[in-house]
C-alpha cells in the first residue's frame, strides 16, 4: 500500500475546478445666436484622441481564436470584469515571447503533449535525442537545439529522422515516445519512434526519458489523466497568436512534463521530491508546483534548497482554504527560502479570490486566478479556479524574464518580477508586496497603471455619453502610465469638440427646444475653441433673436428663463420684480445675467454635479464651496465641473 510507505504524505493539486469550456460664473457678454453661427461657419469635428498629448503604447494581440476569452492576459472588462485588471501580457510581448531554451518543468498530473495548442513547447531531453537520429535532423532556427518547432519542418520528417506515427498530422510527444524499429540485429531501420531503452544521458534511473517523467508508475510517458497539469501548462506556454485555441504567457518555450500526482490529482512528497531532484539534472530553472497540503517535510525542503543550490526557482501555490499561511502553515509554499515565490489569487476584478490563502510574512503576490481558460486533455480547453491556476502566471513570466535576460540570477528575476507588481489596496498588509502581477513592467514595457481603465470608461459615459472602445481606453491609460496627469486628462475630455457638440445640443434642447442643425452645432464649437465660456454660451441662448422670438414680452420672457435657466415655475414676487427691471431699462440681458449670477443657479449647478458625475445627491452642506466660489466669481461652471471629475470621490467610484 502506498500510504505504508515511509515518508509518502499524500499531496492534492491546489485547485478546485470550474466549468468545462465549451468552449462660480465667468463674466459675461451678450451675444446673437445667429450671428455667432454665421461668422464662425461651418466646422468639422475631430474626434477625441488621446494622441493630441503626445503619449502613445504598443501592444501585441495574438490571433488565437479564444484569446478574447483570458482575461488574465487582457482584461477589457469582459464578463462583468474591470479592464486593466490583468497581468498586462499584450505590452509584455512587445519585449519578448518566450525562448524554446528556457526550460520550465511542470511538477503536477502530467501534461496533455499532443494537444495542438502545446506539442511544440514540449521540452525534448536533447542528450537522449538517438545519435542514429541526431545525425540526420536540422536546427532549423538555429537556436542549438532539436525542438518540436524544428520536427515540424519537412526537412526533419522521414526515414532516418522521424514521422508521423500516431497520425494526428503533425510531429509531437507520442511520435518521439513510440518504439523505434530495430532490425535483427538492433540496428536502427531509420522507422518509428525514438525509444530504445536508451539512458544516453547517463540517467540510468529514467531511460527514455525523451520529454520528461511519470513518477506516478515510473514510466517515461507523463500523459496527463487528470486535466490538471495541462491546464497550467497552457497558461505557461499554450503556442501562441498560430490561430489556434488559446495563447500562453510564453509563446516558445520547453515545458518539461514531469507527473507525481495521478488521475484523482493526489500523490506522495517523496515523488514530489524525485520530480524535482530530475528537474534540476535535466536543465530546468523555473518549476510550477499547483499543489501542496503537507506537512513540514525535511526531505522536502532539502530538495527546494538543492534546487536554491542550482539556481533554480520554485513557483508554489498559496492553496485554496482562505487561510493566512501566517498563522497556519501549509507545505511547500510556507518553506521561507529565497528562491521559492508563494502565488496568492486575485480575480478579474482585482479583488483577493475568496478561496486563496494568504499571509503578509508568507505569500509573495497574486496573480490571476478566477474562472481562467486553459488547455486541457484530448484537444479541450477548461476554465478552472484556483491559487493552481494563478501560480502557472508567474511561473510564466518569470520564464519571459528569463528569455529576455539569460545570465540573471535567480534572485534577480524574483526581486524584479517582486518589486514590479500592480499595488492593489486589496492586497495590502495580506501580501509581501500588495500587488498583483505586472508581467509588461517585469519586462521594462509600458503597463497601464491600475485602476485608470474605469476612471476612462466613467469620463467617456458622463462627459461624452457614450461607452469607450476598447482601443480609446488603452490609449487613454498609456497617457497616463506616460506621466499625463488626470487633470490633463478630464480637460481634454471637457474641452474636445465631442463634448462641446453634446453641450451645444443639449442647450438647443433646454432652452430653444428644438435640436441644432450641423452649421448651428459647429459654429458653437468653434465659438468655444475661441474662448467662450459654458457661462457665455448659456447667455447666448437666452439673449438670442430665436428665444426671444418664443418669449416676446418682458412676462414670458421671465418665466421662460425660471424654467429654462432654474428649472422651476417663477414666483410672484420675482415675476413682479424682473418685469419691473425690465419695464425700466428694457435690457434683457442684464436681467438673464441676474438670474445666471443668482446663487439658485449656481446651487442648482453643483447639485447638478453630484448627479451627474458622482451618482447621489449632495447633504445640505456639501458644495458650499464650489458655491461661494461661484458668487464671489472665482470659480465658473466650468472650473466646478472639473473640480468633480477630478475629485479622489470621482476616481474611486465603482
Amino acid at each position: 500500500m502506498r500510504l505504508a510507505r515511509k515518508r509518502q504524505r499524500k499531496l492534492v493539486r491546489k485547485s478546485p475546478r470550474a466549468a468545462k469550456f465549451r468552449l462660480g460664473v465667468e463674466q459675461l457678454e451678450t451675444r446673437d445666436l445667429p450671428s455667432i453661427v454665421s461668422i464662425m461657419g461651418n466646422v468639422v469635428a475631430a474626434p477625441l484622441q488621446s494622441a493630441g498629448l503626445g503619449v502613445s503604447i504598443s501592444s501585441v494581440s495574438p490571433n488565437d481564436p479564444s484569446f478574447g476569452s483570458q482575461w488574465d492576459l487582457n482584461n477589457t472588462g469582459q464578463n462583468g470584469g474591470t479592464a486593466g485588471a490583468d497581468i498586462h501580457a499584450t505590452q509584455a510581448w512587445t519585449v519578448t515571447s518566450g525562448s524554446a531554451k528556457t526550460v520550465v518543468a511542470v511538477i503536477d498530473t502530467g501534461v496533455d503533449y499532443n494537444h495542438p495548442d502545446l506539442y511544440q513547447n514540449i521540452w525534448i531531453n536533447q542528450q537522449e535525442i538517438p545519435l542514429s537520429r541526431l545525425r540526420n535532423l536540422t536546427d532549423v532556427d538555429g537556436d542549438g537545439l532539436i525542438t518540436f518547432h524544428d520536427l515540424n519542418n519537412p526537412i526533419n520528417q522521414g526515414v532516418g529522422k522521424l514521422t508521423d506515427v500516431n497520425g494526428d498530422g503533425r510531429i509531437d510527444a507520442a511520435d518521439v515516445l513510440s518504439p523505434m524499429r530495430l532490425d535483427s540485429h538492433g540496428n536502427d531501420t531509420g522507422l518509428g519512434g525514438w525509444a530504445h531503452h536508451s539512458t544516453q544521458d547517463g540517467d540510468t534511473a529514467h531511460p527514455d526519458d525523451l520529454i520528461g517523467w511519470n513518477f506516478v508508475n515510473n514510466t517515461n510517458n507523463p500523459f496527463d489523466d487528470n486535466g490538471h497539469g495541462t491546464h497550467v501548462s497552457g497558461t505557461i506556454g499554450a503556442m501562441g497568436n498560430d490561430g489556434v485555441g488559446v495563447t500562453g504567457i510564453n509563446w516558445s518555450v520547453s515545458i518539461m512534463a514531469l507527473k507525481f500526482l495521478d488521475a484523482r490529482g493526489s500523490g506522495y512528497d517523496s515523488n514530489a521530491i524525485n520530480a524535482l531532484n530530475y528537474s534540476v539534472v535535466h536543465g530546468a530553472t523555473i518549476s510550477n508546483n499547483s499543489w501542496g497540503g503537507a506537512s513540514y517535510d525535511p526531505n522536502l525542503l532539502a530538495a527546494i534548497q538543492n534546487a536554491q543550490a542550482h539556481g533554480d526557482i520554485f513557483v508554489a501555490a498559496a492553496g485554496n482554504n482562505g487561510q493566512n499561511l501566517d498563522a497556519s502553515p501549509s507545505y511547500p509554499a510556507s518553506f521561507n527560502l529565497d528562491n521559492v515565490v508563494v502565488v496568492a489569487a486575485t480575480d478579474r476584478n482585482d479583488q483577493l479570490a475568496s478561496f486563496s490563502n494568504y499571509g503578509a510574512g508568507s505569500v509573495s503576490l497574486a496573480a490571476p486566478g478566477v474562472e481562467i481558460l486553459s488547455t486541457t486533455p484530448n484537444n479541450t480547453y477548461g476554465w478552472y479556479s484556483g491559487t493552481s491556476m494563478a501560480t502557472p502566471h508567474v511561473t510564466g513570466v518569470l520564464a519571459l524574464l528569463r528569455s529576455q535576460n539569460p545570465t540573471w540570477s535567480y534572485g534577480q528575476l524574483i526581486n524584479q518580477v517582486l518589486s514590479t507588481v500592480d499595488p492593489l489596496p486589496g492586497l495590502q498588509g495580506i501580501t509581501k508586496t500588495g500587488g498583483r502581477l505586472d508581467a509588461a513592467a517585469a519586462l521594462g514595457a509600458a503597463s497601464p497603471v491600475n485602476g485608470e481603465a474605469p476612471f476612462i470608461q466613467h469620463l467617456y459615459s458622463d462627459v461624452l455619453g457614450r461607452s469607450a472602445s476598447d482601443g480609446e481606453i488603452r490609449s487613454w491609460v498609456a497617457s497616463l502610465n506616460a506621466g499625463v496627469s488626470r487633470a490633463q486628462v478630464v480637460r481634454s475630455f471637457w474641452e474636445s469638440q465631442e463634448h462641446r457638440l453634446r453641450e451645444v445640443d443639449s442647450y438647443y434642447a433646454q432652452y430653444l427646444h428644438r435640436s441644432a442643425d450641423s452649421a448651428e452645432e459647429f459654429g458653437w464649437v468653434q465659438a468655444f475653441q475661441h474662448g467662450m465660456s459654458e457661462a457665455d454660451v448659456i447667455l447666448g441662448f437666452v439673449t438670442s433673436g430665436e428665444y426671444a422670438d418664443a418669449h416676446p414680452d418682458a412676462l414670458s420672457f421671465v418665466n421662460g428663463l425660471y424654467q429654462d435657466v432654474l428649472g422651476r415655475v417663477a414666483d410672484t414676487a420675482g415675476e413682479a420684480g424682473w418685469t419691473a427691471l425690465l419695464a425700466t431699462t428694457g435690457n434683457r440681458a442684464l436681467v438673464a445675467n441676474c438670474i445666471l449670477h443668482a446663487t439658485e443657479f449656481y446651487r442648482g449647478t453643483v447639485d447638478g454635479y453630484y448627479t451627474q458625475f458622482l451618482y447621489r445627491a449632495a447633504d445640505s452642506s456639501e458644495g458650499q464651496g464650489w458655491v461661494t466660489g461661484m458668487a464671489q466669481g472665482s470659480v465658473s461652471i466650468e472650473t466646478a465641473a472639473l473640480g468633480f471629475l477630478t475629485s479622489a470621490e470621482y476616481y474611486s467610484r465603482p
